[in-house]
């Protein structure tokens, strides 16, 4: 997750994904809520495609990470 590069992988990702078809990826939280242009472009492609969904708190805690994360779910059209 360092300097937003789940975002990067999110969207080249995208890019490999067949129309029709869903993708569904664990992203850090701070997706939903940092202010940096990145993150603002990243939210408003979401709303187009797909949703972006909490995680609840300590979901991944018994991996060794305390992480708050969100599930993104994205659509591409046919």
């Amino acid at each position: 997750f360092a300097r937003q590069a789940d975002i990067d992988h999110v969207m080249h990702a995208w890019t490999l994904l067949k129309p029709g078809k869903r993708m569904v990826s664990v992203m850090a939280a701070s997706v939903s809520f940092r202010s940096n242009q990145k993150t603002k472009s990243f939210r408003a492609f979401v709303s187009e495609h797909g949703t972006i969904r909490q995680n609840a708190d300590g979901a991944f805690r018994s991996s060794g990470t305390d992480v708050s994360t969100v599930t993104v779910v994205l659509d591409k059209p046919d």
